[in-house]
């Protein structure tokens, strides 16, 4: 654009200014080249999987969110080909993978939260569900007392986003998150 302005989001998205029709294909085709895509980013979707911004250097970490995001961003759009089973839920819906103790991914503002965790030696994660925050009010993610292998965390998401796709609240868009 004119002014060559682009913003990184607090959910690690790019927001890129001034874009003029034109030249959408190229910087779309551009975009592509290097693994990021704007699919399923807006509307009623599952948002992009957040992690631990300082992933793999973090001398904090408890685990690299990188792969277990990975995995939920394969899942949430197909691999970049769009996932219809998900598309039509009733309001956005945000998801985190816990790296450190710091949260910089806001597990308690998150739909869904991955915290890590052990369990008789198995390395895992609890479970956050429902929080959310907008103008007008939030709401804390509630502990759901589940725990989880790694290994599970596709189907635990597929799981609780078909639930919420399905049985959540459609209408007054102030009341269509999942907490309520």
């Amino acid at each position: 654009g004119k002014e060559g302005c682009a913003d990184v989001t607090t959910r690690q998205n790019w927001q890129i200014r001034g874009v003029t029709l034109p030249d959408v294909p190229e910087i779309l085709d551009g975009l592509r080249s290097v693994g990021l895509t704007s699919l399923q980013s807006g509307m009623d979707n599952v948002r992009n999987p957040v992690g631990n911004p300082l992933a793999g250097i973090d001398p904090d970490e408890i685990v690299d969110t990188r792969p277990y995001t990975n995995l939920l961003s394969a899942y949430i759009t197909n691999n970049s080909e769009g996932n219809l089973a998900i598309t039509n839920l009733p309001r956005k819906w945000n998801v985190c993978v816990i790296g450190t103790h710091d949260l910089f991914e806001h597990p308690h503002i998150n739909d869904l939260a991955y915290m890590p965790a052990e369990k008789d030696g198995k390395f895992g994660f609890n479970l956050l569900v429902g929080g959310f925050i907008s103008p007008k009010r939030w709401g804390e993610a509630l502990p759901l007392d589940a725990w989880v292998p790694g290994d599970d965390i596709i189907p635990v998401c597929k799981a609780v986003l078909e639930a919420y796709r399905d049985l959540g609240t459609r209408g007054n868009r102030q009341k269509t998150r999942m907490m309520w």
